[in-house]
């Protein structure tokens, strides 16, 4: 339970809570929804069935202080930024979660927290000029703002507007934050982009020049330890950005020909590669590119030059099968997630994610060989209707070798005290 104010310690409606956990075993910062509400007349709130833990805590001003927090829940999520007198903040009033404090709460423990937001300061400008391949303007250009915060309910994004004839453009109304700002142009079947990272104060910010940058090809092949018929499989090869704030995340996926051979065309970044169709008991064993190992470093795109992507696949994967007990009876719908122990951004194949049946069966296959954590919790909806289920958790750390077929039992109860 709790109480949000504002900067005169008067009371705020209509303020959207949550408490959010970051995924320990993600590649990246990533944070999930873990209770959600809103604030009523007197600016108070309750949360109910949160597990012990350390977390997040953001509020989020709806604009839109008439309406109940009954009213406010049937459209979740939902707030209009243009009406709200302050900007979306973390626990203890700062703007994004790199400077928050995670709070904690203990099993059996009724929490309570105060928080004061600022005032959303006066929105201003963003202009400046777009330059194609060539070095001349370009009209017609689309440009956006990207928000760099993690969490996304609590970022902001700027509408965004085309260049005109003489290649400007201006976005009005940006609040105080860090953004990416990008730029895109269509010529033909080819696409031109640029992005920026910048800061907005308190000032405009003007002539700013995006240079546009055609797209680097990418050409390589899929190599199998054994036979493999390609002209059997549909299979794709995708890169995906690294960085998850990238300008309009830009993911391209080559069709994989009856050779095993596929073509790419990417923009400069580092990206992590992924094959999508490989038959089950395939992964992924391997990638290099222009001979750089792709899961230490990345695919590290750049310059103009020849860029070779090499993927070796292996048929030695493996699989997990578990039945998870909830009182010595089947935990149905929980869902089960499997993480690597070792996080590695240069690669998204290696989480799996899946629900149990109404045995309370899962079985996980094609997974890469290694150290992982197994976490299974009951679903939001499910925790809705008996709050008292969101205590209960099953983990469990496993080591996969190759080829190998693991069977365990998992048992759904509270973690002991912190």
């Amino acid at each position: 339970m709790g109480r949000i104010v504002d900067e005169d310690g008067e009371p705020v409606s209509a303020v959207q809570v949550q408490i959010l956990t970051e995924e320990s075993n993600s590649a990246q910062k990533i944070l999930d929804d873990i209770a959600t509400g809103f604030t009523d007349d007197l600016g108070q709130f309750r949360l109910f069935g949160i597990p012990p833990g350390q977390y997040y805590f953001t509020a989020i001003d709806t604009g839109m202080p008439d309406l109940t927090p009954t009213e406010l829940a049937s459209g979740r999520g939902f707030h209009d930024e243009s009406m709200a007198k302050h900007p979306p903040s973390y626990y203890p009033g700062v703007r994004h979660s790199d400077q928050a404090q995670k709070i904690s709460l203990k099993a059996g423990e009724e929490f309570h927290l105060e928080m004061a937001l600022k005032p959303a300061q006066s929105p201003v400008s963003v202009s400046g000029i777009v330059i194609g391949p060539s070095g001349t303007p370009i009209a017609g250009a689309s440009v956006g703002l990207l928000d760099t915060e993690e969490n996304e309910q609590t970022r902001f994004i700027a509408s965004g507007t085309s260049t005109d004839s003489k290649g400007h453009f201006q976005i009005n109304n940006v609040p105080s934050s860090n953004y990416r700002l990008g730029a895109s142009w269509q010529n033909g079947e080819k696409t031109y982009m640029a992005t920026e990272l910048i800061t907005v104060g308190p000032e405009n910010i003007n002539n700013v020049r995006l240079a546009l940058k055609s797209p680097v090809t990418v050409t390589g092949a899929i190599i199998a330890e054994k036979h493999f018929d390609f002209a059997q499989q549909k299979m794709f090869v995708g890169l995906a950005p690294i960085d998850r704030n990238f300008q309009y995340q830009f993911y391209n996926a080559g069709i994989v020909q009856q050779d095993g051979a596929f073509t790419l065309n990417l923009f400069e970044s580092t990206y992590a590669a992924k094959i999508q169709g490989l038959p089950e008991g395939w992964y992924l064993q391997s990638a290099t590119l222009n001979g750089e190992d792709v899961f230490e470093h990345g695919a590290k795109i750049e310059g103009s030059g020849p860029q070779k992507l090499e993927l070796r696949i292996s048929h030695t994967a493996a699989s997990l099968e578990a039945t998870i007990y909830i009182e010595d009876k089947p935990a149905i719908g929980v869902t089960v997630k499997l993480a690597p122990v070792q996080k590695n951004p240069n690669r998204n194949d290696l989480d799996k994610v899946t629900t149990t049946d109404q045995n309370g069966h899962f079985i996980l296959t094609s997974i890469v060989p290694g150290a992982y954590k197994v976490n299974a919790k009951f679903s939001e909806d499910t925790v809705k209707e008996n709050p008292e289920l969101a205590q209960k958790l099953a983990e469990a750390n496993i080591e996969l070798s190759e080829k190998e077929s693991r069977t365990i039992k998992m048992e759904m109860k509270e973690p002991e005290s912190q």
